[in-house]
């Protein structure tokens, strides 16, 4: 199954979005309030959702975070957010995480260095910021995201079934979570790895079948048919391999 990003629909919004957090940077306003926020952004997941892959996703989110964080009047919280909205490598985030711990865009520089870390193909150090975030702001409203983003981070190490686990717990005790469908699809991949196609193909076809207005259905659908052809194939072959050789008699 195809994890690649796609990357037009991404970098369109996280450039929407890193301009938002600007503007209200500059202007010293708060932002709108959380709820509001997390609405526009299930509105893009639906826009966008058939060509976003989870490690993508997660910058989207991250950005996206930032423009409903309510700014400080206070200095330090000023040049923290602006320092957030320059930083492009981990190191960066690094520097800010240590040099304002007490201000409020810290929670959203820790996810964002997991991110990059990520982007880098660190896993290791990906996860252990995911878990330092759901550690330290077990309240917070990005919290799921770091949920998903460490069990992504064991996914891409290769730990397909500790994955499994956690995306369908994920699943399970959050069904209406705008990142459930994301947890599906992770079972889904999982499953695949783990050579499980008809459990994979079942995973992504409930889901189809019990929302099937939901924007992430046609995702589904489409990976539905990629495993269709792919356990198709593997029937095939065992059938061939079942086939007793030229002039050799059935059975032999």
């Amino acid at each position: 199954m195809n994890t690649e990003p796609q990357p037009d629909p991404e970098d369109g919004a996280e450039q929407e979005a890193e301009a938002q957090a600007e503007a209200q940077a500059q202007a010293g306003q708060e932002t709108q309030g959380a709820h509001d926020e997390l609405a526009r952004l299930r509105d893009l997941w639906a826009r966008h959702g058939r060509t976003v892959a989870l490690g993508t996703a997660i910058a989207l989110l991250v950005v996206a975070a930032f423009v409903f964080h309510r700014r400080s009047v206070a200095a330090a919280a000023a040049t923290a957010g602006e320092t957030l909205l320059a930083s492009r490598t981990p190191a960066d985030l690094e520097v800010l995480i240590k040099e304002h711990r007490s201000a409020g865009v810290v929670p959203l520089a820790v996810l964002r260095a997991a991110k990059l870390y990520y982007d880098t193909g660190d896993f290791g150090a990906a996860q252990a910021k995911y878990a330092e975030f759901r550690e330290k702001f077990p309240e917070h409203d990005m919290s799921a995201v770091a949920v998903m983003g460490e069990i992504a981070c064991m996914e891409a190490r290769g730990q397909a079934q500790e994955a499994l686990t956690r995306y369908g717990a994920f699943a399970a005790d959050n069904p209406a979570h705008y990142l459930a469908p994301q947890a599906i699809l992770g079972q889904s991949r999982c499953l695949e790895q783990l050579g499980r196609l008809e459990e994979a193909r079942r995973k992504l076809a409930d889901f189809a079948e019990a929302q099937p207005d939901s924007g992430w259905t046609p995702l589904m659908r489409s990976q539905i048919k990629s495993l269709d052809l792919k356990i198709a194939r593997e029937k095939q072959a065992a059938a061939t391999d079942s086939e007793p050789a030229p002039g050799e008699p059935p059975g032999a």
